[in-house]
């Protein structure tokens, strides 16, 4: 996709943000425009707030369509719960539109991607943003003295390195992500798709 010409490939964008909040209104709508001028049809899903501004538009192209689903308050079942959800739809989206390039929004999106490559075959971008597991540390969401948070960030840093081999191509913010990505995965090679 190097040039502006609209090729035949069909892509799913998996979003664990909502469209309709402000980071969905200001990031990912944006990138979506952008990415939809070079597929053929898009296809996203998102995860939306049960308290949304009903003043906030979403206004996509024709060729993008859009899954809503709900974001889950509360702990870890609830987020358990939304990766199933997500895991689901991606399912029957990918056998109705059989998608050619999976592009997962940060880590639990990639989760979900990574599940499912195990059964389909299609090209994975892994819009990576930052080391999410760490930032849930660093915000102290996810606190180290705690077992349970201490399980699920090694856990997610496991899952992490197998995220950054299965990708196509990675999305990063800065060359300093890329330098620790490089220290992570060893095994990145450039991919066309």
């Amino acid at each position: 996709m190097k040039t502006n010409k609209k090729s035949n490939k069909k892509a799913l964008f998996l979003s664990y943000d909502g469209l309709t909040d402000p980071l969905g209104q200001s990031q990912v709508l944006p990138y979506l425009r952008i990415i939809s001028k070079y597929v053929k049809n898009l296809h996203i899903i998102s995860f939306e707030k049960k308290k949304i501004n009903k003043n906030e538009k979403v206004n996509l192209l024709n060729n993008t369509s859009w899954t809503k689903c709900t974001f889950s308050d509360g702990g870890i079942l609830s987020k358990l719960s939304d990766l199933f959800v997500m895991i689901i739809k991606v399912f029957f989206l990918y056998k109705k539109h059989n998608f050619n390039i999976l592009h997962a929004r940060s880590y639990p999106s990639m989760h979900a991607v990574y599940i499912l490559r195990k059964f389909f075959n299609f090209k994975i971008i892994f819009d990576m943003r930052g080391f999410w597991a760490n930032d849930k540390v660093d915000g102290k969401i996810w606190p180290q003295n705690k077992l349970l948070y201490k399980i699920i960030f090694n856990y997610y840093k496991n899952l992490e390195k197998k995220f950054l081999d299965k990708a196509d191509i990675i999305v990063l913010l800065t060359k300093n992500a890329e330098k620790e990505v490089l220290k992570i995965s060893k095994n990145l090679k450039k991919k066309s798709i």
